[in-house]
């Protein structure tokens, strides 16, 4: 999981804030005993997620990266996009993959929306529901540094060679 602060990158939404854009690598292997074929091998894959870079979007960011950590955000199952099976898939905590529902327009002239795009005002209410359903709530980041200059201090922005790292002493 790398994080990147993008300062003059907003998502829809969310104005003058900025956004966070969230990398999700994997390397393709073999599942392990929790997964449903252990044995079989999977492939890799990278996902790519966006928030708004405000004191919510912090909040739910410390959420995802403990739920990162305890693997709750990705399985391995069949694709509902490709319907290829042992493939990496989202596990029940929506992610949004755009930062705008700018896709365009169609042959026709009619704007394409994008699914999982913002604006959605209540996104950041509904995924923080999600991931308690899952055990991880807003107590959890409590012993997080959760303030706004401190979590963007060192984070990756635009320019920068290097990715960056959250890391919190509560998610340890």
């Amino acid at each position: 999981m790398t994080i990147e602060l993008h300062k003059n990158k907003s998502v829809d939404g969310y104005p003058r804030v900025g956004s966070f854009k969230i990398i999700y690598n994997f390397r393709s292997g073999i599942q392990g005993k929790e997964h449903y074929h252990p044995g079989v091998r999977y492939d890799g894959t990278q996902r790519e997620c966006f928030l708004p870079a405000n004191s919510r979007g912090i909040e739910v960011l410390a959420m995802l990266k403990i739920a990162w950590e305890r693997r709750l955000i990705f399985t391995i199952d069949k694709s509902e996009t490709t319907q290829k099976e042992n493939q990496i898939v989202w596990n029940g905590i929506h992610h949004k993959t755009s930062p705008t529902d700018d896709g365009g327009f169609d042959a026709n002239g009619k704007p394409i929306y994008i699914r999982n795009a913002f604006p959605d005002m209540n996104y950041l209410d509904n995924v923080t529901l999600e991931l308690a359903s899952m055990g991880v709530r807003p107590s959890d980041i409590k012993g997080m540094n959760i303030t706004k200059r401190t979590t963007l201090d060192g984070m990756k922005t635009e320019g920068d060679d290097e990715a960056f790292q959250l890391v919190s002493d509560a998610a340890k």
